[in-house]
């Protein structure tokens, strides 16, 4: 008889580990554009169970901040509300659905409707929100938006990588005139010492640093110059005279 009981404890027991996200039950959950549907049910029912999702940035320091207390929620909850977050910037189409227009922002998603909420950035605070004062103001409740179209989901991608394309471009700048400028400072300080030589060997060994920046520097104002002077020719050229008979 022990060794029947035995059997059946570890076959439940391998059972449970095989049971998908059972040992990670605990953990906070991440979703994405292509699951976010998938395991919330947002729209379809929220048979799924109860979710306090979390939209952040990785760039967001409210959301750093709050990190120890989101991970202690998903633990003390243990899955009777699914702690979960979602990268805002790197998923448009949820951020966009939701209007989602700040990190942290966190929505509740319980008796198929939508919850925003708005208090201190604490466990406690939110699990009392999302198991019993969600509820205390009848018009936070909201309905749940439908997924985007197609044509929605298109312009949310290309909304998102326009704006990855200026913070790309923005930094790449940033970090081209700091050089710039350490560079420059460096060839004034070579011309004071050693005059045009000190200049130059300031010049050589600020190419030699930054070779594609400089070298990219020199092709573009190059291609400014033969533009400009192209462009002043044409301004410049006499007119063509017409002739008697015209």
């Amino acid at each position: 008889h022990a060794r029947s009981m035995r059997l059946i404890a570890r076959i439940v027991l391998l059972a449970l580990v095989c049971v998908p996200g059972f040992a990670n039950a605990a953990e906070v959950v991440t979703l994405t554009d292509a699951t976010f549907e998938h395991h919330t049910q947002a729209a379809t029912g929220q048979t799924s169970g109860v979710w306090l999702v979390r939209f952040k940035s990785e760039t967001c320091g409210h959301c750093a901040k709050m990190d120890p207390e989101w991970t202690r929620l998903a633990e003390e909850m243990d899955n009777a509300v699914i702690v979960a977050d979602i990268d805002g910037p790197n998923n448009p189409i949820t951020t966009d659905r939701f209007n989602v227009r700040a990190f942290p922002t966190v929505l509740l998603f319980r008796d198929r409707k939508v919850f925003k909420y708005g208090g201190e950035r604490t466990a406690d605070a939110f699990a009392e929100f999302a198991t019993a004062t969600y509820a205390d103001d009848p018009n936070r409740a909201r309905d749940v938006p439908p997924e985007l179209t197609p044509i929605q989901r298109i312009f949310s991608e290309t909304t998102k990588s326009l704006a990855l394309l200026i913070i790309d471009s923005y930094d790449a700048a940033d970090r081209w005139m700091a050089t710039a400028r350490k560079d420059f400072a460096g060839v004034a300080t070579g011309f004071r010492k050693g005059g045009v030589s000190g200049a130059w060997e300031r010049s050589v060994a600020a190419f030699e640093r930054s070779p594609r920046m400089w070298g990219g520097t020199m092709i573009a104002l190059g291609v400014i110059g033969v533009s400009f002077a192209m462009a002043l020719a044409l301004i410049t050229a006499p007119a063509k005279k017409k002739s008697k008979e015209e």
